[in-house]
């Protein structure tokens, strides 16, 4: 009988039960922080279904989470060839940059994610901190501004991060 691990029907008690596939257990694993339970699980996956990209973000977070940045720099530049405008592998590359202190690196993959979605919220506001942290306050400002008019229309909830981002900037002049 194939394992459970990679099957998605088995053999039990001369009935067909569905088990869950390698994939979904990858996913149970990664909302756990079972990181390396989760590579398993979806390289395993990823034989039969090289090209998932929900799979390989899954891996490259869990390489990021475990601080083995350079196997997963190496993954989201992987997905970035499969897809040049994959969010999740920016901002995975984006997270780490920032966490090695590589800020100008870190600021340059949320520019691109804000290229590619000029709604995405959380990447502006990631944008915004990081201009404050290097007192690029005049940057952090306009950003900001193209924000605000991002989300004035919508119900906000980012608005306590908003409007905390603007009591500082107020704080400056």
């Amino acid at each position: 009988m194939p394992s459970s691990k990679s099957s998605e029907i088995a053999l039990k008690d001369d009935l067909f039960v569905i088990t869950p596939n390698s994939k979904e257990l990858g996913k149970q694993s990664f909302e756990e922080g079972k990181y390396q339970e989760t590579i398993g699980y979806l390289q395993d996956w990823l034989n039969l279904n090289p090209q998932d990209q929900e799979a390989l973000i899954l891996i490259a977070q869990s390489y990021a989470n475990q601080a083995n940045y350079e196997k997963a720099i190496k993954l989201c530049h992987h997905i970035l060839e499969i897809d040049s405008s994959s969010l999740p592998a920016l901002g995975i590359l984006a997270q780490i940059a920032e966490e090695q202190d590589r800020l100008e690196d870190a600021k340059e993959y949320l520019r691109r994610m804000t290229f590619i979605d000029p709604n995405y919220v959380t990447a502006y506001l990631d944008l915004i901190d990081l201009h404050i942290r290097d007192q690029e306050y005049q940057m952090a400002g306009t950003l900001l501004f193209t924000l605000k008019t991002i989300t004035n229309n919508a119900p906000n909830q980012y608005e306590h991060r908003i409007k905390a981002i603007e009591n500082f900037m107020a704080q400056l002049t």
